[in-house]
């Protein structure tokens, strides 16, 4: 995977792929030194990986329906990973960091492991169609998230900062820079349906996803309603709403 890729290589990881980035997150196969376990890592490893089970799908590479159709409970798992679990079992929060490890059931497991196993290397890089696009999604998704209270604080707070850090690759674009801005976008994307599904004003961010969203990642990347609806109800769920 070209984003957590490039991650591990940074502080110094093995190279690993978003599915086998996964496996170690939960357990399954052993971390590495310097393993990065921070939420935006994990959920864009996440997305990452359903993306690549998409693009596998429609090479009708044999049994990755199977897997695929593991992913929602995937989600589930790695969303109760960043909660914060309350007396009563309930989560009612998010956090950017790792609380716990929540366990994959073997089905899960095999689903990683036969993406993790069929991965093929891809990037995504900022083009002059897509600047102006993703520029005012980023401007208009600030303002959305400052007038929507209903929106647990550190996740409001988790993704104002994906926000402005697409925000500095556009001027770094901007500037004549050679900018690979897919990994950042995968990442907004993992928050953006944890915003929607906490939100109680659901009008107000499925008129944002149509207008702002779509139109950057039809074609890019797993696509948000397709999440939103798989894992609406769970997030909702956990944060006791």
């Amino acid at each position: 995977m070209a984003g957590t890729s490039r991650r591990a290589d940074e502080i110094g990881e093995v190279l690993m792929n978003g599915a086998e980035y996964l496996l170690c997150l939960f357990e399954v196969e052993e971390r590495p030194d310097g393993f990065d376990t921070s939420a935006n890592v994990a959920f864009m490893a996440l997305s990452e990986a359903e993306r690549m089970g998409k693009r596998l799908q429609d090479m009708q590479v044999r049994r990755i329906n199977m897997a695929m159709k593991q992913l929602p409970t995937i989600w589930g798992q790695l969303i109760r990973s960043y909660g914060e679990r309350c007396s009563n079992g309930m989560y009612n929060a998010f956090s950017p960091d790792l609380h716990h490890v929540e366990t994959l059931d073997d089905a899960s497991v095999l689903a990683l492991q036969s993406i993790a196993d069929r991965w093929i290397d891809q990037r995504l890089t900022m083009n002059d169609n897509a600047y102006g696009k993703i520029s005012d999604a980023v401007s208009h998704l600030a303002e959305q998230l400052r007038a929507d209270d209903s929106i647990p604080v550190a996740l409001k707070a988790y993704t104002l900062s994906l926000a402005q850090h697409i925000r500095s690759l556009l001027e770094r674009f901007d500037a004549g820079e050679h900018v690979d801005i897919g990994a950042a976008l995968k990442e907004l994307l993992a928050a953006l349906a944890m915003v929607e599904a906490s939100s109680t004003d659901k009008t107000r961010w499925t008129e944002f996803r149509e207008k702002y969203v779509t139109p950057i990642f039809v074609g890019l990347t797993v696509e948000l309603p397709g999440l939103i609806l798989q894992t609406a109800p769970l997030i909702s769920g956990l944060l006791g709403q």
